[in-house]
C-alpha cells in the first residue's frame, strides 16, 4: 500500500500537482509530516537512480565495473576496514543525488552486505566460495 501511496504522490509532486485531500489526510494519520517527506523524497531520489541507469543494482555494480565482488586478504578481523575510497566515493554520489543519511560505512556495510565486496578472512570456510573465478 506505501508503495502505490509513494507512486502516487511523487508523481504528482514531480509535474507539479497537488496531492489530493483525502489522501493527505489518511497520509499524515499514519505519518508524522517530517517522516512522510523523508519517504517521498527518498522514493524520488530512488525513481531517478532507477530512470538513468535501469536499475538501482546497475548504479551499484557500476562502481565496481560489473566485474564481480572486489577481493581482500585479511588474515585478522582487525584488518578490516570500516570505510574504503571506494565507499567514499559512492556515498557523496548517492547524497548528490539527494538521498540522506549514507555515510561511507553505511555504503561499506551495504557492499558487503549484497556482495560487491569480499572482505571474508582468508581463514573462514567461506572464504573460497565467495572469489570470484575468473
Amino acid at each position: 500500500m506505501l508503495r502505490q501511496v509513494l507512486v502516487t504522490v511523487t508523481a504528482s509532486l514531480m509535474v507539479g500537482n497537488d496531492v489530493p485531500g483525502r489522501l493527505r489526510l489518511n497520509l499524515l494519520r499514519m505519518y508524522s509530516l517530517g517522516s512522510l517527506m523523508f519517504r517521498i523524497f527518498l522514493f524520488a531520489s530512488l525513481l531517478i537512480v532507477i530512470v538513468e541507469h535501469g536499475s538501482f543494482k546497475k548504479y551499484m555494480w557500476n562502481f565496481v565495473n560489473n566485474k564481480g565482488p572486489t577481493q581482500s586478504q585479511f588474515r585478522y578481523g582487525r584488518q578490516v576496514p570500516v570505510k574504503t575510497s571506494k565507499a567514499d566515493l559512492i556515498s557523496k554520489d548517492i547524497v548528490r543525488r539527494g538521498f540522506r543519511s549514507v555515510s561511507p560505512r553505511f555504503i561499506y556495510s551495504f557492499m558487503q552486505a549484497v556482495g560487491l565486496t569480499n572482505d571474508h578472512l582468508m581463514g573462514c570456510f567461506r572464504y573460497q566460495d565467495c572469489c570470484v573465478v575468473d
